[in-house]
């Protein structure tokens, strides 16, 4: 994660996820707890 939010990315954010194989229902969820 970057170290600030201003830095960050939700592309690369959903990107990285995808790679994790988390779903968008999940990648979602993390989204609102972010």
């Amino acid at each position: 994660m970057p170290a600030s939010m201003a830095d960050f990315d939700e592309n690369e954010f959903r990107s990285h996820l995808n790679g994790l194989d988390i779903s968008d229902e999940q990648a979602s969820e993390l989204m609102r707890i972010v």
